[in-house]
């Protein structure tokens, strides 16, 4: 498949970074495709994945943290091994429906505590309350967006873990030491009053380094478009 080429890529990263900014003038009624992704691991050409532009606006401003050194291109590269992981943790749960039922059961469950676990941890990298107010003032969608980015944030885990890219569980010992040398939002904390936040917290910062390698694994296998597509179809670059 076509590899992006610089400069498509450079316009590209401009143009997602900047869509937060100017998600709350686009009203209400209307939501945009702004990447499609195809790959052979989601089926080729006759199956693409499409992400919506409220959803990724939401995604841009939460994980671009003020604390973060990761840089915005990174970033977006780990947005789109996520949204590989994802695809491929459904393809997963489907073949447990269909052929083992305790085992689907088992991963239903799991969803549900990394679901947990996740929306604790992006939260967490919005700020206090005071700033999650504030996101909901500028995004009216946010909440929305947020449990979806959180069921697809659990998703992408799943398909980590079964790739051997992420282990949810941290070690205390090292998590001890991650926590002493600062860069998260509860540095004024002691690690034992913030072990289970800080523990989330590092789950969604761990997770985007998944999605970063994932797809440094498989970009020449990928194929990204961006740009948007209205109700009625008409795409602009």
């Amino acid at each position: 498949m076509r590899r992006l080429s610089p400069t498509v890529r450079s316009t590209a990263l401009v143009c997602a970074l900047t869509l937060a900014a100017s998600l709350a003038a686009a009203g209400p009624a209307l939501d945009r495709v702004v990447v499609m992704i195809e790959a052979s691991e989601l089926g080729g050409n006759d199956r693409p994945f499409f992400v919506l532009e409220r959803e990724w606006a939401v995604a841009l401003e939460v994980l671009r943290s003020k604390r973060s050194e990761t840089s915005p291109r990174r970033l977006l590269d780990g947005e789109l091994g996520l949204r590989l992981l994802e695809a491929r943790a459904e393809r997963i749960e489907a073949e447990a429906a269909r052929t083992d039922a305790p085992a689907a059961a088992r991963l239903r469950q799991r969803r549900a505590e990394i679901e947990a676990r996740v929306r604790a941890g992006l939260l967490a990298r919005v700020g206090p309350a005071s700033a999650v107010e504030r996101m909901r003032t500028l995004h009216p969608s946010f909440d929305s967006a947020l449990e979806s980015l959180v069921q697809r944030r659990a998703g992408a885990a799943i398909g980590a873990e079964a790739l051997d890219l992420l282990t949810v569980a941290v070690d205390e010992g090292e998590a001890r030491e991650l926590f002493r040398q600062g860069g998260h939002p509860f540095e004024a904390a002691r690690f034992e009053d913030a072990r289970e936040a800080f523990g989330d917290w590092l789950l969604v910062d761990r997770l985007g380094r998944a999605g970063q390698r994932h797809f440094d694994q498989v970009r020449r296998q990928v194929r990204v478009s961006f740009g948007t597509v209205g109700r009625r179809g008409a795409s602009t670059p």
